[in-house]
């Protein structure tokens, strides 16, 4: 449950839903790979136990392991449908 609750607003977030300036937590790859697509990010280094359990390290470890159809839903209501799915 708070694992989709995290996903849901990490989507508002990058689709610019709700007014949380991310631009420089939301950061696309350098490099696509077999394991990237076009809708993931990087996820920002941390050297604390603290940082380790933050909103964006946590949540973009869980949306890059989306599958593309789910991270390019067209909207809100799609996005939690497809989550469920997934």
């Amino acid at each position: 449950r708070r694992k989709k609750a995290r996903l849901t607003l990490l989507y508002k977030v990058a689709n610019g839903e709700v007014k949380i300036d991310a631009v420089n937590k939301l950061i696309p790859p350098d490099r696509l790979s077999r394991h990237t697509n076009a809708h993931s990010f990087q996820i920002p280094s941390c050297k604390t136990s603290t940082r380790k359990e933050s909103f964006y390290l946590k949540t973009i470890g869980d949306w890059n392991n989306l599958p593309a159809p789910v991270t390019t839903a067209e909207s809100l209501d799609s996005f939690k449908r497809l989550l469920l799915t997934y």
